[in-house]
């Protein structure tokens, strides 16, 4: 759950007033690292499906009841159960041969988009679908659940297919309603955490984090932000809010678990380093200049040229080329001259490219079309130009400009960066501890019909 991380710097004091500072920065952890909670949540709580049965959290989270067996879920359909019966025509990866052609993929999608049109399984006959999961006496909306997660579904919406979306999707969401009852459940005792002299701190915290979303999401324009919330009947000051208790929850659990946090051994330490070597280290790089002329560039690329015309603009290439090298020799500045020859990228730049990364072994920095050139820049001496590079159908000169030598910190270097790393790994197993145990101690309302409710709220795919 990404709202109830730790970074890897939130670990050198234990201060209250410490804790809210860092906390800002806690919602910018890799979506990937969220799930380490998350799983051990799942692995460990129980909740009860739709029939009112408890089931083990991470058969909810992956929709499957009491009841229910491999063989009855449709892996397509993220809310099915035992009683779920495929329709007639119904489409699925599991209905499709092994060889299916595109077209035949794209039908299925279609069909599957379809069976999905209010993207949840429809409920029993005469069924109600909550708005709202009790947590205690809280309540949790659907808007609580989606709004924060709707830029994210609208991106897998964009670029997944129909068949790979809403089980994603439903990831998700799970996922979300998780990180949400946790939050509830913490709340009470996290703002008793609260002093005058935190308020300041709390309140930058808080502007960091709804900045940072502004210019992730909403390319740093307030007024979208502003509409996006009104979409969903929210105010600025409802996210506020929501972020806030972010923050005090994230420095209540900092300062209740980070004295239980030992310093790892040398022993420990000087492991992670041999086992993580490359994660100490960095690679040679160089600054690229470069002249690119494309034997593309004196053709009519609108139809198929003929031998002849293929054979002249080479022809007219290898001039621009030789005259862009005597330029060159005539000490003439590399930048003036790639503005003046160069036809391929970065030549308003005067063909600087920046900086680019040595690659190990025998691979090259850059592919494709960049491939011959980019290796001959690591052949070339500091400061130093390269002949005429005749390659990929067009003619390169390459420079070497600023080098940024290769680095490798020693274990002494590392040390800080490793105990971080090693604090914020126990810190993490903690924290899901402690969550455990409150959420075993809840009393949540039927999370598998609530599911379903916000599932139909959420974007429908575009393919």
């Amino acid at each position: 759950m990404k709202n109830l991380h730790a970074t890897s710097r939130q670990f050198k004091g234990s201060k209250p007033l410490r804790h809210v500072e860092q906390a800002g920065t806690i919602t910018r952890m890799k979506f990937a690292g969220s799930w380490i909670v998350l799983l051990f949540l799942v692995a460990l709580t129980s909740c009860t499906d739709r029939a009112g049965n408890r089931v083990a959290t991470d058969d909810w989270f992956h929709g499957r009841s009491a009841h229910s067996t491999p063989d009855d879920i449709d892996a397509t359909n993220p809310d099915a159960t035992s009683s779920h019966t495929a329709a007639p025509g119904h489409s699925s990866l599991h209905d499709l041969p092994a060889d299916a052609t595109p077209a035949q993929q794209r039908k299925a999608d279609r069909a599957l988009a379809a069976e999905f049109a209010n993207a949840a399984p429809a409920p029993p006959p005469g069924a109600v679908l909550p708005d709202v999961l009790v947590v205690d006496d809280e309540r949790i909306s659907v808007t609580d659940i989606l709004e924060p997660i709707e830029h994210r579904l609208e991106e897998l919406a964009r670029s997944l297919p129909a068949s790979n979306y809403f089980d994603e999707a439903a990831k998700l969401v799970r996922a979300q309603i998780v990180e949400h009852v946790a939050q509830h459940l913490i709340w009470r005792r996290a703002k008793t955490h609260l002093t005058e002299e935190m308020e300041p701190q709390v309140d930058k915290a808080v502007g960091k984090m709804e900045k940072d979303r502004i210019n992730r999401e909403f390319g740093g324009r307030e007024t979208l932000y502003e509409k996006y919330l009104a979409k969903h009947g929210k105010s600025r000051d409802d996210v506020r809010k929501r972020l806030r208790k972010i923050v005090l929850i994230d420095s209540y659990l900092r300062d209740r678990l980070l004295p239980q946090i030992n310093s790892p051994r040398k022993q420990e330490l000087m492991a992670y380093f041999n086992q993580h070597r490359a994660d100490f280290s960095r690679p040679e790089r160089r600054e690229m200049f470069l002249i690119d002329v494309p034997v593309n560039a004196f053709l009519d690329t609108r139809r198929w040229p003929t031998r002849q015309e293929q054979q002249e603009a080479e022809a007219k290439a290898r001039i621009e080329i030789e005259a862009a090298q005597a330029a060159l020799q005539r000490g003439e500045p590399f930048e003036d001259v790639a503005r003046k020859y160069s036809r391929g990228l970065h030549t308003e730049s005067g063909g600087n490219w920046g900086l680019i990364t040595k690659p190990a072994g025998n691979e090259s920095a850059l592919q494709g079309h960049w491939e011959v050139p980019s290796r001959r820049l690591f052949e070339l001496q500091p400061g130093e130009t390269s002949e005429i590079i005749h390659a990929a159908n067009s003619f390169f000169i390459v420079r070497v400009g600023h080098i940024d030598p290769a680095e490798e910190m020693t274990f002494q270097q590392a040390q800080p960066k490793i105990v971080d790393t090693l604090r914020q790994e126990r810190f993490i197993r903690l924290r899901t501890e402690f969550l455990q145990a409150e959420l075993e101690k809840a009393t949540i309302g039927s999370l598998e019909d609530f599911v379903t409710r916000v599932m139909r709220g959420i974007p429908k795919p575009a393919r």
